[in-house]
Formats: structure tokens, sequence, C-alpha cells
């Protein structure tokens, strides 16, 4: 984040945010109905029913891996036309960052797994890789001092496919505690998404909308540096937001919803410590954030008054990771969408 904002103009961080929102269409595409699948696997297996939690595995795999592909193919020979309005240079950029549409979706559905079987050291050493990796070609380019959007681009994708490269073999394995497990004849994801899944499918298109819409509203009604300044101050919140364990919840709570005292328990005390963690990193980050972007990254004080409204958010979002997962768990998706909504 360092070598990128400090190297990027305004406006060629704001064009990077526009292109990234794109990128993200296919992962909200692709991901649709994942919580309640993986919530479907992980009690199937904690209610030993490892064939059908093989056999839904199997099909959102599948159905996930082939949409990718298309969405890929639609962006990168499509370009031309889909961004006709936008310079041959956006375009060329575009179709760059259109392979991560495999890359990130294959690790999608590797995560899925992962979650279940707890093997969360698995996802943590792919993001380390991932990051890792980028790190040493954005530190090449600044060293030279060519670091542009273009080798930030050519970074994330390189990144992601060699990260993903590396753990392949471990997932492997993982898939391999199945081998003696006949999968379920019957179909069952289709069931899935017209019971609880329509309503977690209709949440997220809602909230994906919103989220992808955003920049480019920021765009047409303010400018292109406006959706650099405003996309800052959410960075630096969602760092925050990062440092609290959601994957955990994902993976355990469903494991242990019949043990009923445990559940009332871990739900209990995870509402008061989640909500601790979250107003101590605010304020913490209230503490330190401002000094060090008036000091390094000046160009972006106007973010401050964001990121001070939007921090107070983070307590809140906080005890949603706990009483989310538990929604999720209980299958009351059609809860979560009205709230939403």
């Amino acid at each position: 984040t360092f070598l990128t904002i400090s190297s990027l103009t305004l406006y060629q961080y704001g064009v990077f945010q526009l292109l990234l929102s794109i990128a993200g269409l296919s992962f909200d595409v692709t991901s649709l109905g994942g919580g309640v699948i993986s919530n479907e696997i992980t009690r199937a297996v904690g209610e030993k029913r490892e064939a059908d939690a093989k056999k839904i595995y199997l099909e959102y795999f599948f159905a996930r891996i082939s949409l990718a592909i298309l969405l890929w193919a639609i962006v990168f020979f499509g370009s031309t036309y889909i961004f006709s309005s936008y310079s041959l240079e956006f375009i060329k950029d575009m179709r760059v960052i259109s392979f991560l549409f495999l890359t990130e979706v294959i690790f999608l559905t590797i995560r899925t797994l992962c979650l279940v079987r707890l093997k969360l050291s698995l996802i943590g050493i792919r993001a380390a890789l991932n990051k890792s990796i980028q790190f040493v070609i954005l530190l090449f380019f600044f060293v030279q001092g060519n670091l542009g959007l273009k080798q930030l681009i050519w970074s994330i994708v390189i990144s992601s496919f060699l990260s993903l490269l590396v753990i392949l073999p471990n997932f492997f394995r993982i898939f391999g505690e199945w081998k003696g497990v006949k999968a379920t004849p019957t179909k069952l994801l289709f069931n899935i998404f017209l019971t609880n899944g329509t309503w977690e499918v209709s949440r997220q298109l809602i909230n994906k909308a919103t989220f992808r819409i955003k920049p480019w509203l920021i765009k047409l009604f303010i400018s292109t540096e406006a959706v650099a300044i405003c996309s800052i101050a959410e960075m630096i919140v969602s760092i925050l937001q990062d440092v609290l364990p959601s994957k955990t919840l994902q993976s355990i709570v469903p494991l242990w919803l019949k043990e009923k005292k445990l559940s009332a328990k871990m739900f209990s005390f995870g509402i008061k410590y989640y909500f601790l963690t979250g107003l101590a990193l605010a304020i913490i980050a209230l503490i330190i954030v401002p000094p060090v972007i008036n000091l390094f990254f000046d160009k972006y004080t106007q973010s401050l008054s964001l990121f001070y409204f939007m921090i107070l958010n983070l307590p809140i979002f906080a005890v949603g990771i706990v009483t989310g997962n538990y929604v999720v768990a209980h299958r009351k998706q059609k809860f979560l969408f009205f709230l939403h909504l």
C-alpha cells in the first residue's frame, strides 16, 4: 500500500479502483450463495453426512469454475466492445486483470473446502505468499523509479497465479480425505439454492451491486480523484476489519451448532470480546492513522474526514461477525435479506 499510493497519482489510483470494481464483478457473481453452500457442507460434515458434503462441494466447484471461464472469455475477448468509450490502455489493463477471474475463483473454491476442514493455515499461507510476491515485484519497480499503474496490475495477476500454484498440492491432499467417500448420486446444489440459497443470493446481489456501483457514481458526480480519496478511507477501515478473525467462526459455528451449551457460551463470549476488540482497534487507529497520513501521504489528507466517520462502525461490524455467523448457521437467510435490504 505504501509503495502504491506513494507512486501513483490521485487520478491513476482512481482508475485502478475503477478497474478493480469491474474485476470484482466476477468474484461477486461466482460467489453468489457461497455462504449458504459453505454452511451446508460444514453442517453435513458435522452431522457425519460426508457423501452429501462431497456432492455439494463438487457441484459447487464445477458450477463456479464454469461461470468464471465464461466471464473471463466475455471480458478478455469482448473488452474492445464493452469498453469502447474508454482508451486503448484501459482496455489492455482490463484484459490483464481478467485473468484474476480464473485464479481468484479457483482459490475461493479451495478456500471453501479449507474452511470446512478447518485447514485455516493454508488460507493464511496463500494470503501471505500472494502479498509477499506482489511486494517483491512492486519493490523492484519502485527502486527502478518506474512503478506505475501497469506494473501494479501485472504484480497482482502474477502474485495471484504463483501463490495459487504453490498451495495446489496441499489442496489435493485435503480433498484426498474424501477418497473413500462416494458422493451422493442425487443433485443437491439446485435444491439448496431454491430454499435458503434464494435469500442468500438476493441479499448478495443487493450488497455487491451497491458496492460495485458506488465508485462509478463517485466518478460521475465528483471526479476520478474523489474515487481515490474515498477508496483510501475505506481501505484503512477494511485493513482493521480484516484483523478480526471472521473465517474461524464461519468454520466452527456450524460444526458446534448441536452442542447447545457450548454454542451459547461461544456466542456470549464472542459478542463481548469482538466488541471490545473492535473498540480497541478503532481507538488505536484514531491515534495512529492521522499522523501517518499527514506525514507520508499528504495528498490523501482529504480522506481523513471520511475515515473518522467510517471508523465509528468498527465495533458494530465486530459484533456483526458473531451474530451474522449464527444467523447463517441457523439457516435464517430470509431475515438477513430483509436486514440488508
